[in-house]
């Protein structure tokens, strides 16, 4: 690898490596597709490829620096592996075949699974706090001042405020994760115009 000097610093180029080459990526998704069409009695195997393609997105989106910090990333990491294993047979083969892009839709799903991994835990972390408030803090006026500290009324005060937020806002949760409606959408509208 070559090294560009730029005065006093060395600036390494950007590698050209993808972790997931979208073309072969595609390509052994349609494979799998027409072995699902053409298998009545059971479903086929997915493609090893395909199994490591979604490893390799999900392990990579987790060492992103907005999930690095979190003490639960192999549980983010896995919710997003379990998740884009369902929707391997939702991934429609058909949509854009002039540059298909199965990377960005897995991506997407795997983002999904670790935003709704985070707010679980947040829910658990309050419930924790809240537990723990009503259990101690009641019978012991001695222990409130020792345990009645920022970090402890930070998560139960953030986690109220957004619960507030949402409800005066009249936020439903994204629950429906097969987009398929949405491609379908896409594509009438871009034959509209």
């Amino acid at each position: 690898m070559s090294e560009e000097k730029k005065g006093s610093i060395v600036r390494k180029p950007k590698s050209m490596k993808n972790y997931v080459n979208g073309p072969d990526f595609h390509k052994s998704l349609v494979e799998y597709n027409e072995k699902k069409k053409a298998s009545v009695d059971k479903k086929p195997e997915i493609p090893r490829y395909v199994g490591e393609c979604i490893i390799k997105i999900a392990e990579n989106l987790g060492s992103k620096f907005n999930f690095l910090s979190y003490s639960y990333k192999e549980e983010m990491i896995s919710d997003a592996i379990e998740k884009m294993i369902e929707k391997v047979d939702l991934y429609d083969v058909d949509y854009n075949t002039k540059n298909p892009n199965p990377f960005a839709y897995f991506t997407q799903i795997a983002w999904n699974m670790f935003l709704q991994r985070i707010d679980k835990e947040k829910k658990e972390q309050y419930i924790k706090h809240k537990n723990f408030e009503k259990t101690y803090f009641q019978d012991m006026e001695d222990i409130e001042d020792l345990f009645n500290n920022e970090e402890h009324n930070k998560v139960i005060e953030e986690f109220e405020q957004r619960k507030a937020k949402k409800a005066a806002n009249n936020y439903a949760n994204h629950k429906n994760l097969s987009y398929s409606k949405n491609r379908k959408k896409k594509i009438k509208e871009g034959d509209n115009e």
